[in-house]
């Protein structure tokens, strides 16, 4: 009785154990079969015998076959010293790339071997490799200039390659905008196919440049590498003098068309003449009751909202009013009594959440400050950095995706890189920087979302007056409203104040989304 080989290639049989089953030696050889292919490799590759007890192996016999079994070949013997430590190997070295099969067998010192591997039959341990040492053939290629903007350029690249051992997206495109230094931006393709990237081009950039390579799954690689050239900005003292051309001589505009005098301030000025055209057009439109200074449309500080009853809208809220004053209508008894303020005091930002505490925040972040606060990126290459957090978030670089969303906090997709970075805080439980971001937000940026997203963390970190605060200023009509509401509640039942909370979650929960479910569960 022969028994199986138990030895395998690279990868060894569980616990080094011989495996179980036997044949007769004398039995027919099993069927040819496919061999299964283990790995891709462009150098020399160790062939390992490995076995339970080293010092019952007398010989370590390496057998290889090009043509997937029809033909076996022993590549080598290796006798085993009683006192061997080191499993034997062979380093397979083929003259030529191919497939190959290949098994071990062990001879045993007591007597008895593994079988052979016979001509036309595969054994079952037989593991098969792939020697490719042939580099990819990049038949063409070629990156276009298609447009280019103020601060990006949409580049056109095209590419055909080919390789025996290709993976199903063997193209890795890249742009790079400072010489080929570094490459940012990186895209992966199929073998042949084509694509329009659109590439940052930071002030001062005279070319970007594209490199197209082609990798093979045992790691030869051939690349590309293209150049386009961008054309020069705009000379400013031309482009004035164009504008300036350009404009109407003072007697060629219609009377219409010239702008009033200073000392227009005639009441007749602005009305119309005979003809019933005006001497000096209104350029500003009439006031209107939103337009009253003294009923700005910026939602006022806690306690000083305007809490003046209206009809109520979609959802119950009511229009013209932020979250507080509609808390406080319904509360209200409605006798005329007036329901208690929430009466915060204005959180003081301490040190824990300061903006100055870079130890806390990643290293990209600090140094993107200075360039964040005084450098403007518009679109839409505001757009294109954007894309790039979220990529690096979704692979994992949460530090890079944070560094990049606050370098757009000065840019034309500032809200939306807001938002995403509070996301992305949010999940990682970054309770502390959540607050200071939203506390360094310049006003035009606060959103209903961003106040919602402090007011969590304030929670969090058990901050209720502080929470009470940010959810005050959230509009009565926004989408966060009813969030909003039921964190309010929640505030209060924190704070004892359990019978105004208990009213406000029982109007919460005659809905039906997640927000009424929550509600219940608080009743």
């Amino acid at each position: 009785m022969n028994r199986i080989a138990s030895a395998t290639l690279v990868i060894a049989i569980a616990a080094g154990l011989t495996t179980a089953d036997s044949v007769a030696a004398d039995s027919a050889p099993a069927p040819a079969q496919a061999p299964s292919k283990l790995g891709y490799y462009n150098t020399p590759q160790p062939i390992i015998l490995k076995v339970a007890d080293l010092s019952s192996v007398a010989k370590a016999r390496f057998f290889v076959s090009p043509d997937a079994g029809k033909t076996w070949k022993l590549e080598r013997e290796i006798i085993v010293a009683p006192t061997a430590r080191d499993a034997p190997r062979m380093e397979f070295r083929p003259q030529t790339d191919g497939i190959y099969t290949i098994v071990t067998c062990a001879v045993w010192r007591k007597g008895g071997a593994e079988a052979d591997p016979q001509p036309g039959s595969v054994p079952a341990n037989a593991r098969t490799i792939v020697i490719d040492t042939i580099k990819p053939t990049i038949a063409s290629a070629s990156a276009k200039l298609e447009k280019a903007n103020p601060d990006s350029a949409i580049v056109a690249v095209q590419w055909s390659a080919s390789d025996a051992n290709f993976a199903a997206e063997p193209i890795t495109v890249e742009a790079s905008t400072d010489g080929g230094k570094t490459f940012p931006l990186s895209f992966p393709a199929a073998a042949q196919g084509a694509m329009k990237i659109t590439v940052p081009t930071p002030k001062g950039t005279s070319a970007v440049d594209v490199r197209i390579t082609a990798k093979d799954l045992a790691g030869n690689s051939a690349q590309n590498p293209q150049s386009v050239a961008l054309p020069p900005p705009p000379d400013p003292a031309v482009e004035l003098k164009k504008a300036v051309s350009s404009l109407p001589a003072l007697a060629e505009m219609e009377p219409s068309t010239l702008p009033p005098t200073k000392n227009s301030s005639d009441a007749s000025a602005a009305t119309p003449t005979a003809t019933g055209s005006p001497a000096h057009p209104a350029t500003i439109a009439p006031a209107t009751a939103s337009a009253d200074p003294s009923k700005p449309d910026i939602i006022a500080p806690l306690g000083l909202g305007d809490t003046s009853k209206t009809d109520p809208v979609d959802g119950g809220f009511v229009t013209g009013t932020n979250v507080e004053a509609e808390f406080h209508h319904r509360v209200s008894d409605h006798k005329g009594a007036s329901p208690e303020s929430f009466k915060p005091q204005h959180r003081t930002r301490s040190s824990d959440d300061s903006d100055g505490d870079d130890a806390d925040r990643p290293a990209d972040v600090a140094k993107d400050l200075t360039e964040a606060e005084t450098s403007f990126l518009p679109n839409p290459g505001a757009e294109v950095v954007l894309e790039q957090a979220r990529q690096k978030a979704k692979a994992g670089d949460r530090a890079g995706a944070l560094a990049i969303y606050r370098r757009l906090h000065n840019s034309g997709a500032a809200k939306s890189a807001i938002n995403e970075e509070l996301d992305l805080l949010r999940a990682m439980g970054d309770q502390k920087r959540i607050v200071a971001v939203v506390d360094e937000l310049p006003p035009e940026n606060i959103t209903d979302a961003a106040r919602l997203h402090q007011a969590r963390a304030l929670i969090a970190l058990g901050d209720q007056a502080g929470a009470l605060d940010a959810l005050s200023h959230v509009r009565a009509g926004a989408p966060e409203a009813r969030e909003a509401m039921f964190l309010i509640a929640k505030c209060f039942k924190a704070q004892g104040k359990t019978a105004q909370a208990k009213k406000v979650f029982s109007q919460l929960a005659g809905g039906t989304d997640e927000i009424a479910t929550a509600a219940k569960g608080e009743l």
